[in-house]
């Protein structure tokens, strides 16, 4: 859901300007060196820079923490996103939808992540940092001004967890499609009744209310991410969804090397974990020299939970890499280097600390 404003602040050139001097000028001599010849040597295009909102000296950080899932594992876009909606569109047929759902085609040019889905109204709202709706959406209908003033007073909404859900992850974007296809679906029927103010669409006897539509998506998303065939049919084609980057054994390497201790906190399952790291990290071809992924680690934690393992957290247990099953029991001692752990809560630093014995 893309809007043609320019955004506000300040623009990529005063970036540039902030950091360099202006590329195109060349009347700045230092010394006996040209500084556009300098500047050339140092300049680095936006995508490969680091922005920040506060400076921070990376000296002093005694653990670089990886999730897995587009973050050491960048899954290929749009495919995977695709197959993603495809999954979770045909179990929503399961569910009693109608077939003709099984029409819908994922466009990744739609949305992007970040937007508010408004589950009483059923709108896909656009918004700044202070809750100030940019843009608004149900279906594909965009919403006049007029009619985000009858919803929202003063075009503000406050981000109210029981009715506002925010799809602000990359996995979000097929089921943020996903919902505004069903309810443009739903909509053009031609029995379908529904004004600006409903809370859902009346078809005939039956009432599909928004928030009902939404928890049957969430339905999907969950049983394909958690027990459908997202996850093999992934593993079964890693060339085609997930993206290896030679560079990454480097930086993991270069991070420990230089005090750090790096470890891995993935939600996903030791088994599709196992897969998808081999895959990224250990070379296609095998050689005397070559690393085994858990190498790359200080401490690895699967089946975190997040955001629970934030909060009250689960039972930490040690995982049998042979076999991927649990051992019994509550692990209490420290996390040792070569071991997988299940589960965890991240309590007081000094908890970790505690554990992993620094």
């Amino acid at each position: 859901m893309t809007d043609n404003k320019e955004p506000c602040g300040i623009d990529d050139d005063s970036l540039l300007d902030s950091a360099l001097v202006d590329e195109r000028s060349n009347s700045f001599p230092v010394g006996n060196l040209n500084r556009t010849e300098t500047q050339k040597k140092w300049y680095r295009e936006p995508f490969h820079r680091v922005f920040v909102n506060r400076s921070l000296h990376l000296e002093k950080i005694k653990f670089y923490g990886f999730d897995m899932d587009y973050t050491l594992a960048e899954y290929i876009s749009p495919a995977y996103e695709k197959m993603g909606f495809d999954l979770c569109r045909d179990y929503l047929v399961t569910m009693g939808y109608p077939q003709e759902i099984q029409e819908f085609e994922y466009d990744p040019s739609f949305a992007l992540r970040g937007l508010w889905f408004d589950t009483l109204y059923g709108n896909l709202l656009k918004v700044d940092a202070y809750g100030n709706i940019l843009v608004c959406s149900r279906g594909f209908q965009f919403l006049k001004p007029s009619e985000i003033y009858t919803l929202y007073p003063n075009k503000f909404i406050q981000l109210d967890e029981s009715r506002v859900y925010v799809l602000n992850t990359l996995f979000n974007l097929p089921e943020c499609y996903l919902l505004a296809c069903l309810i443009d679906y739903f909509m053009g029927q031609r029995e379908a009744h529904s004004d600006v103010t409903s809370t859902g669409i009346k078809l005939g006897d039956l009432f599909m209310s928004y928030k009902s539509m939404f928890q049957d998506v969430r339905t999907a998303v969950d049983y394909v991410h958690l027990k459908g065939d997202l996850k093999r049919l992934t593993v079964e084609n890693l060339t085609k969804f997930v993206q290896r980057d030679d560079r990454l054994p480097t930086l993991l390497v270069r991070l420990r090397e230089n005090g750090a201790k790096v470890f891995l906190l993935t939600n996903s399952d030791y088994n599709y974990t196992n897969k998808i790291m081999k895959y990224i990290l250990e070379p296609l071809e095998k050689t005397e020299n070559s690393r085994e992924w858990m190498t790359y680690f200080d401490y690895i934690v699967i089946d975190a939970k997040k955001p629970l393992f934030f909060g009250e957290g689960t039972v930490l247990r040690q995982v049998n890499t042979t076999t991927g099953a649990l051992k019994i029991g509550t692990h209490l001692g420290p996390l040792k280097p070569g071991q997988v752990y299940s589960g965890g809560i991240l309590l007081l630093t000094d908890y970790w600390e505690s554990l992993m014995s620094i």
